[in-house]
Order: structure tokens, then C-alpha cells, then sequence
């Protein structure tokens, strides 16, 4: 258990387990079947929410999530009503890179250009997103605001309390 740590994503949450490769050399033999090895692991665990397993294997990064499909109860921040949640791996996973895919309780993908530690990050951003249903929309004022390096200071401040700014 040591080697999954569980996250809450304002309510939901998501386990994780981060292999570097001196964890995976000892079952790099088993690649072939690393598929079965994360479910085992996840029936195992017996755990009640997704299963995200980053796994560094000689020159590739291998991320393979699994779910049982239950639905979490969060607090909609907007609504402020609980609301039922189930994260779909499938649309993750595709979020990771070209080549991912799978089901909305079973996905996988295999990188080659990054880090475990890198993958983690994004794919951490990737589900508080879709958790949270943040679009561009929600974070960006529209028309854009900007400034040029001519502008003044007291141009920039006056912009800010025009637009309700805090920052750019």
C-alpha cells in the first residue's frame, strides 16, 4: 500500500502509484501481462475510486488506469449541491498523448518523450480539470486583456480596476 497514495480532488479521489524504474525491473519480463498486474493490484487494494499506475519501463513511461465504475458524491462549487461524479479513464488517458485509449474503467497508454514524474503532473492537471469541469472560459476574460511594456504602471492599474483584474 506503500506505494499508492490517494488524492482528493475536492471530494474525488483518485489513487496513484508512481514506478521508477528500479520498482520495474523486477517484473519487466511481465510486460506483456502488466495489464493484469495493475488490476490484480487494484482488486488487491480493494480499492473504491480510480486507479492511475505510471510505470517506467527501459526507454517508455506505460500509464494504465482502472475504475470499478462507482459513482463519488461531491459538492458542485457553482451549485453547491452534491452531484455524482464518475471520472472517465478512456478521456484522460486520450488527454495524455497520441496512441491512448481504452474504456471509461480500463485505459492505458505508453509515452516516450517524458518522465514518470512529468506524466504525473500533467495527467494530476488533466483529472482536477475534468473533475472540476474547468474550460478556457472559465479562467480567461474575453476580449483579452494585455499590456505593453510602453504602458505605464498607473495604465496597467487602471486597466485592472476597469477589467476587476487581479493579475495577468
Amino acid at each position: 500500500r506503500k506505494s499508492i497514495k490517494i488524492h482528493d480532488f475536492d471530494g474525488y479521489n483518485v489513487a496513484f502509484s508512481v514506478l521508477t524504474t528500479g520498482y520495474t525491473r523486477a517484473f519487466e519480463d511481465y510486460v506483456d501481462n502488466f495489464n493484469g498486474l495493475v488490476q490484480s493490484l487494484y482488486i488487491a487494494e480493494n480499492l473504491n475510486c480510480p486507479l492511475f499506475v505510471i510505470a517506467e519501463m527501459s526507454n517508455k513511461v506505460v500509464v494504465i488506469g482502472r475504475s470499478n465504475g462507482i459513482e463519488q458524491e461531491i459538492i458542485d462549487k457553482k451549485t453547491k449541491k452534491v452531484v455524482s461524479k464518475k471520472l472517465k479513464l478512456n478521456k484522460v488517458i486520450k488527454r495524455l498523448g497520441k496512441g491512448g485509449g481504452g474504456h471509461h474503467e480500463a485505459a492505458s497508454i505508453t509515452i516516450r518523450s517524458s518522465t514518470p514524474n512529468e506524466i504525473y503532473d500533467h495527467l494530476f492537471y488533466l483529472i482536477f480539470s475534468e473533475i472540476n469541469n474547468i474550460q478556457v472560459s472559465n479562467i480567461m476574460t474575453a476580449p483579452p486583456a494585455y499590456c505593453l511594456s510602453t504602458n505605464t504602471v498607473q495604465e496597467v492599474y487602471n486597466l485592472f480596476l476597469q477589467r476587476g483584474l487581479r493579475h495577468m
